[in-house]
C-alpha cells in the first residue's frame, strides 16, 4: 500500500483501477499527507487552498476565507 486518498465519487472506480496500491478514501474531502494533496467533489480546489492557508497562516484566516463561500475551513484526514 502506498498510503491513502480521495477523489470525486464519480470517479472512484476509475482511480482504484489505475491505483490499486493506494487506498482510497471517498468519505474524506481531503488527504494531506505532507507533500500531496489530494481532494474531491464540486469545489476541489476549494478545500485544498481553505487547508494551505490555515496551514501557512492560521486556522482563523482560513475559517474567515470560508465564511463567504459556504464552505468547510477543515475537515481532517485520520492521521
Amino acid at each position: 500500500m502506498w498510503g491513502f486518498a480521495t477523489t470525486h465519487w464519480g470517479l472512484a472506480q476509475r482511480f482504484v483501477a489505475r491505483s490499486p496500491r493506494v487506498s482510497l478514501k471517498p468519505e474524506l474531502l481531503l488527504v494531506d499527507l505532507g507533500d500531496v494533496l489530494t481532494t474531491g467533489g464540486v469545489t476541489a480546489y476549494l478545500a485544498p487552498s481553505l487547508h494551505l492557508v490555515s496551514k501557512q497562516a492560521s486556522p482563523e484566516l482560513a475559517a474567515l476565507c470560508a465564511k463567504p463561500r459556504s464552505a468547510a475551513a477543515s475537515r481532517r484526514a485520520p492521521a
